[in-house]
């Protein structure tokens, strides 16, 4: 496979398993709410992150990652940061 169709191939996957909710969080609307999806909750297509204790959250995968929407989309990543930033 090119190079310029495995990046779109990329691309592509992450805007519709992962990019969609990080721009609903990230653009704070009042659907990202009703789905209950904030910052904490983003992560990658085959990994979970469950409700803890005290309103933490869980990640159900033994090892840290990257988030592929960070790494795919330089920029949403760059975002993202800041949106955590202005949080925490």
């Amino acid at each position: 496979m090119s190079g310029w169709l495995r990046r779109w191939k990329s691309m592509l996957g992450c805007a519709l398993h992962e990019g969609w909710r990080t721009e609903l969080v990230l653009h704070g609307s009042g659907l990202a709410r009703r789905l209950g999806l904030s910052w904490l909750e983003l992560c990658n297509r085959h990994e979970r992150v469950r409700p803890g204790d005290a309103g933490a959250a869980v990640c159900d995968w033994p090892d840290s990652s990257l988030l592929t929407v960070a790494a795919v989309f330089p920029g949403t990543g760059a975002r993202l940061l800041n949106h955590c930033l202005e949080r925490w």
